[in-house]
């Protein structure tokens, strides 16, 4: 064996999160860099979430109808479908669009805040929605944080659109259902 086809062997596979589908392209230029930053800030701001204790807080992203902007609500578990992802009810979620750029939530003071910073201030202003996400959902807080990892490689995550999307072809498992309490 040669020492091309040795590192070949050694070296890691490549995630399946790298042909996470479907996606948002977000790599065509530098605005839509800009663009794929303020989602990932955005994701980790959730993230922190979880790290804080709130992995019952769930996101269930999506594309516009132009397909343009990627979407995400961002609601409790008990306010989520048994799919994990499809709201039960809109009015009890946040959200948010990449078209809104840094202005999470159309919060006017979120620009160059970090992802903790963010945090807390989605438990100040979202406080009921944060009481419903309190609690422990490890399976949840693994599936995400995968999310975010292919995120920050150019990869979103999306289960609706104005128009049918092919959910089948996804190569990675959708989140796990929500955990009764």
């Amino acid at each position: 064996m040669s020492r091309d086809d040795r590192a070949a062997r050694d070296r890691p596979a490549a995630a399946p999160l790298a042909r996470f589908e479907p996606v948002v392209d977000f790599e065509s230029g530098p605005a839509a860099r800009r663009a794929l930053g303020h989602v990932c800030r955005f994701l980790a701001t959730i993230h922190e979430l979880h790290k804080l204790g709130y992995q019952g807080v769930r996101i269930s992203p999506g594309r516009s109808a132009s397909g343009a902007h990627w979407r995400c609500a961002v609601a409790a578990a008990s306010n989520m479908r048994r799919d994990g992802w499809s709201l039960i009810w809109d009015s009890d979620a946040a959200h948010y669009s990449s078209a809104d750029g840094a202005r999470f939530f159309g919060w006017e003071d979120a620009p160059r805040k970090s992802p903790p910073r963010l945090a807390r201030m989605f438990v100040e202003r979202f406080p009921r929605l944060a009481s419903d996400g309190t609690g422990m959902d490890y399976a949840y807080a693994g599936w995400f944080a995968a999310v975010l990892g292919a995120a920050e490689h150019g990869r979103l995550p999306v289960f609706y659109a104005d128009y049918e999307l092919d959910l089948s072809r996804l190569d990675m498992p959708p989140p796990p259902p929500a955990v009764p309490r």
